[in-house]
């Protein structure tokens, strides 16, 4: 009985990331990830700094990207010991390269971007440290718009994202408030994160209206499954109905429609009409 338990959770990990990975778990990668991962969560630096480096780069790089993306997935937040390791690691170079054609050029880019993955990782880790300071100054009224929201920021990214999660600890009035502000005055925005958290919060059709004749994003795509599975059924199909009318997001809107059609009938019976046409 003990063994099946092991075989099952090792073909667990393999389902997580094969097949693109699958290659990463020859010579017994798989128990070393494992223990990485578990040692990762108890912030047990010692033993990550002894067992990972020392292995060649073909193990070592492609087992920290698929340990970092599972960390990165789970949202979680690494204590104040392991932020200088993240950091170590964003900065270094990967060895490990492949040459493939995307829209007919040859791209050079690394096989396993583990730096990038810690970068995001120390992202989420950074706008979650700026998050409550920013919900404070939101509510007051006192937010710095200005200086953050310019393109020369080089930390824009970690605190545009804590302004997001800020968005979601206020009220109707505070929010409508920032909707004033951000029609009022001009700043840079690199995508529609912030005004995407917004309409989402506010529900308010005209605003959604806004964000859906924008230029689309994954921002915009995450809004309309949001939309999908958490907005009460009429009032989601109206939404989603009308942003089908924008071409740029159609595609994106009638198959948020086809997850609202798995609760309300309303949904499945227009997807149908839309399916015959």
């Amino acid at each position: 009985m003990r063994w099946i338990r092991v075989w099952l959770l090792l073909w667990m990990t393999c389902f997580f990331v094969a097949p693109a990975y699958a290659r990463i778990f020859a010579g017994g990668s798989i128990p070393l990830l494992y223990e990485a991962r578990t040692q990762l969560k108890a912030s047990n630096l010692d033993w990550l700094e002894y067992h990972i480096p020392v292995l060649e780069p073909a193990r070592r790089e492609p087992l920290l990207y698929v340990l970092l993306s599972q960390y990165y997935q789970l949202k979680l937040l690494p204590s104040n010991q392991l932020v200088p390791w993240f950091k170590r690691l964003a900065g270094q170079r990967p060895t490990l390269i492949e040459h493939v054609k995307i829209d007919g050029y040859l791209i050079t880019r690394p096989r396993y971007d583990y730096p990038a993955m810690a970068r995001a990782i120390l992202n989420h880790w950074q706008a979650r440290q700026y998050q409550e300071q920013y919900a404070r100054q939101l509510r007051d009224g006192v937010f710095p718009w200005q200086t953050i929201f310019q393109s020369k920021n080089p930390t824009l990214l970690a605190q545009q994202q804590a302004v997001v999660y800020a968005l979601g600890e206020l009220d109707r009035q505070q929010l409508e408030r920032i909707y004033q502000r951000l029609q009022k005055y001009s700043y840079f925005f690199p995508d529609n994160s912030v005004f995407a958290a917004l309409a989402i919060n506010l529900k308010n059709r005209h605003i959604l209206e806004q964000l859906f004749s924008q230029a689309v994003d994954q921002y915009s795509i995450n809004a309309l499954n949001y939309i999908a599975e958490h907005y009460t059924p009429s009032f989601a199909l109206a939404i989603l109905i009308q942003a089908a009318h924008h071409p740029q997001i159609k595609y994106y809107a009638l198959h948020a429609m086809t997850d609202l059609a798995k609760r309300d009938p309303a949904a499945a019976q227009y997807v149908q009409q839309q399916q015959v046409k």
